[in-house]
């Protein structure tokens, strides 16, 4: 089957068509660009793989070694026994775009600067859960009847987008695992943690992180650090959601999410959380197919990741010291640059430290 293509070329204010006749089910869409190209202009003739055919009425392009009769356009038009009209249109330098956008972004950045100061500091600022505390101990008395001091230390705060620390955090350990219902230790051989950043139902692939496999058992430790060398705090939206899940691996290699737990990086006072948190994790409960009941697992998509509960169970504030007489003897705390999480699953546990500075 024959028919007939229209091409056409801006010249001044004007357009020039060109009639191609070819074959629908042996040309592709490069054959019929190289014969608009030899009707124009020696000047445009030196390369045949910078143009591209748009269709007339609609946003469909063709290109490649696809054949004409496989897109849609063509496909509608001969049904309907019609002419296609094409435009013939050259490629956009996709170098020269990307540098005008890293221009546009440069002149914007530059215009950040000058509007704004470069550093917000208040020295007057001071943490809400803290001045109760320092309060009731600078006008108690100690056991010599003496009063003793109160001493507010004003603590520095700076913008989350002037922060260039990258994003890490530490995975101390995880206990009790064994005990969450969809874990199978006939199966279920080694578990690991998933610590991924989500802003609505996008994730950033560079700031996930995860521990090394581990043998499944009662208690676990990791204590290293885990880090994102593309991804600094200045580039994390405000918006930011931590999300945390609790692996296993089965004898396939094929990995099942078996708790999970969801929490905002910056609080509702507009700063990087701070401190150590005690955290009731979400277990995933079993599944099985019943007569009137769901017929696939609703937990399989995951997509509690990016709707789920932004809180967990239980979220109980534990104090520096006593996490340490608890649990870290043996750990060395960063008190001022770390943020420390402490998760529990149920009655399972998982240690984290955030790298972390306070927000204004």
């Amino acid at each position: 089957m024959l028919f007939f293509f229209f091409f056409g070329k801006k010249k001044t204010n004007k357009h020039r068509y060109v009639t191609i006749r070819i074959k629908m089910d042996h040309t592709t869409a490069l054959d019929a660009i190289q014969q608009g190209v030899e009707k124009l202009d020696e000047a445009y003739q030196k390369d045949d793989g910078s143009f591209v055919l748009k269709v007339v009425g609609q946003e469909e392009y063709i290109y490649g070694r696809r054949k004409i009769v496989d897109y849609e356009a063509v496909r509608n038009s001969v049904r309907n026994e019609d002419d296609v009209e094409f435009v013939l249109l050259k490629r956009p330098d996709f170098k020269q775009r990307i540098e005008e956008e890293k221009t546009k972004q440069q002149h914007y950045t530059n215009m950040f600067k000058s509007a704004y100061p470069p550093k917000v500091n208040e020295s007057g600022f001071f943490y809400e859960d803290k001045v109760a505390e320092k309060i009731i101990n600078g006008t108690g008395v100690n056991n010599g009847n003496e009063s003793t001091a109160c001493d507010f230390l004003p603590e520095t705060a700076i913008s989350l987008y002037e922060c260039d620390w990258n994003y890490r955090l530490k995975i101390e350990g995880l206990t009790n695992c064994c005990a969450l219902p969809r874990f199978e230790e006939a199966t279920m051989k080694s578990v690991y943690v998933v610590a991924e950043l989500w802003v609505g139902d996008m994730m950033f692939e560079s700031a996930t992180l995860q521990t090394e496999n581990a043998t499944a058992k009662n208690e676990i430790r990791w204590g290293s650090w885990l880090s994102s060398r593309s991804l600094t705090f200045s580039q994390i939206p405000r918006e930011a959601i931590l999300c945390f899940q609790v692996m296993g691996v089965g004898d396939n290699g094929a990995p099942r999410c078996l708790a999970w737990c969801r929490m905002p990086l910056v609080d509702h006072r507009h700063r990087l959380r701070r401190s150590k948190y005690l955290l009731n994790m979400w277990e995933i409960p079993s599944f099985k197919v019943e007569k009137d009941g769901p017929k696939t697992d609703p937990y399989a998509p995951r997509a509690f990741r990016y709707r789920g509960a932004t809180r967990d169970k239980h979220v109980k504030h534990i104090d520096l010291d006593q996490c340490q007489v608890m649990f870290y003897i043996q750990f060395v705390f960063e008190v001022i640059q770390t943020m420390s999480c402490l998760i529990f699953c149920g009655l399972n546990s998982c240690w984290l430290n955030l790298m972390n500075l306070p927000l204004m």
